[in-house]
């Protein structure tokens, strides 16, 4: 199921304000200013969810695999996950973090989950 949503965001066309397309971007103040912004572009045009999604290029939609490991990924001493949930406002204790495989490369996305 997740990987057929990713091919279907894939699809989207180029412009779809509540999904974004990254390849190798590790830098979590950046990570956090797109989960705001995807959030905004989700509440405006009244979708349940927006999606930040690693492996996929920006502007071709083609799924190429990324080298992001989130797990690994810290902000100081705190796991990615744990500092952006305490960065972001409203809560977004809630994030949800999917890794996954299409083929061979492995590519990573957040689903924000917010009302």
């Amino acid at each position: 199921m997740v990987k057929s949503l990713v091919r279907e965001l894939a699809k989207l066309p180029n412009v779809a304000e509540w999904v974004e397309f990254k390849c190798d971007n590790k830098n979590p103040e950046r990570i956090a200013e797109y989960i705001s912004g995807l959030s905004n572009a989700a509440a405006l045009f009244e979708k349940p969810k927006a999606y930040l999604v690693w492996g996929v290029e920006d502007d071709t939609h083609e799924i190429i695999g990324t080298s992001f490991e989130y797990r690994r990924t810290k902000k100081g001493n705190k796991e990615l996950q744990a500092w952006l949930a305490r960065m972001i406002n409203p809560d977004m204790s809630i994030l949800g973090l999917l890794e996954i495989l299409i083929s061979a490369p492995r590519y990573m996305k957040y689903i924000p989950h917010w009302a």
